[in-house]
């Protein structure tokens, strides 16, 4: 996700935690997301009130190879530089 995002390698789990730079909704990148075959979760649904992370997703790598993982990643990317996704 390049410059559009702030995320760290997990330590185990089956999730990883992205965070938009400011400014970015997940949930506009989300419908961009959808039209592309890419699904993700915005991270509002896990806090109360969800306007704290707004910015952020949860990517889900359980069920994805690695390959699948990394052109999922490559499509996200290429949304985040081509899409308005003001908050």
């Amino acid at each position: 996700l390049g410059a559009f995002a702030t995320w760290e390698v997990p330590p185990g789990g089956l999730f990883f935690w992205a965070t938009l730079k400011a400014g970015m909704s997940a949930d506009a990148l989300l419908g961009h997301a959808v039209e592309r075959n890419i699904l993700f979760t915005p991270g509002r649904h896990f806090t109360p009130g969800g306007e704290a992370c707004a910015s952020s997703l949860r990517l889900n790598f359980s069920h994805a190879s690695e390959a699948d993982a990394d052109r999922g990643l490559a499509i996200l990317g290429d949304i985040l530089r081509g899409a308005e996704l003001a908050a």
